[in-house]
C-alpha cells in the first residue's frame, strides 16, 4: 500500500471521512489478465473501488471499462501512456522499477498495519505480473471489512 500524497507531494492524502471509511483504488490498467480477477475479488466481498485507467490500455480494453463501471466501481484517469522518468533513475533503480515484488506477505501486512479511517489504499492491476495484488486483495478485503472498515470512493 502507497498513501497517495497531496500536490507537490509534501503530505499524504486522506479521504475526507466519516466513521471507518477507506477507499481503494487500483492504478494502471486496465489489464486482461488481473483486472478481471480483481474484479471478482470486489465482488465477492461487495467493495468499490476507483480504477486509475491508463489511456491506451484503455482504448485498447473498452469491455474492460465496461465490466468496472457495470461493477459500480469509478474510472479515473491516469494519464494516456504513464510516462516514467527512468532518464532519472540509475540503472539499479530501474531494474527496480521494472522487476522487484514485494511479495504478499509484505503487501498485507503494510496494508494493514497502516490502515486508519480516511486511509487511501493503493494496488495495481498493470504493469507486469500482478498475483501478489490478487493474493494480498484476497487476504485484506475480508479482514478489513471484519474490523469495521467500509470502502468508499474518493
Amino acid at each position: 500500500m502507497r498513501t497517495r500524497r497531496a500536490p507537490g507531494g509534501s503530505r499524504p492524502l486522506y479521504l475526507p471521512c466519516q466513521g471507518t471509511n477507506i477507499a481503494l483504488t487500483i492504478d494502471d490498467g486496465p489489464d486482461p489478465q488481473w483486472t478481471p480477477r480483481i474484479l471478482a475479488l470486489l465482488a465477492r466481498y461487495q467493495v468499490r473501488a476507483t480504477f486509475c485507467v491508463i489511456g491506451r490500455h484503455a482504448a485498447a480494453y473498452p469491455n474492460l471499462i465496461r465490466a468496472i463501471v457495470e461493477g459500480g466501481h469509478q474510472v479515473a484517469n491516469h494519464t494516456f501512456t504513464h510516462p516514467i522518468p527512468l532518464g532519472r533513475l540509475t540503472p539499479a533503480a530501474v531494474r527496480a522499477e521494472i522487476g522487484s515484488r514485494p511479495g504478499v506477505a509484505h503487501i498485507v501486512t503494510t496494508i494493514l498495519t497502516q490502515a486508519r479511517p480516511g486511509s487511501i489504499i493503493l494496488d495495481h492491476d498493470g504493469g507486469g505480473d500482478r498475483q501478489q495484488t490478487v493474493d494480498a486483495l484476497g487476504i485484506v478485503l475480508p479482514r478489513l471489512i471484519d474490523a469495521g472498515y467500509h470502502f468508499t470512493q474518493p
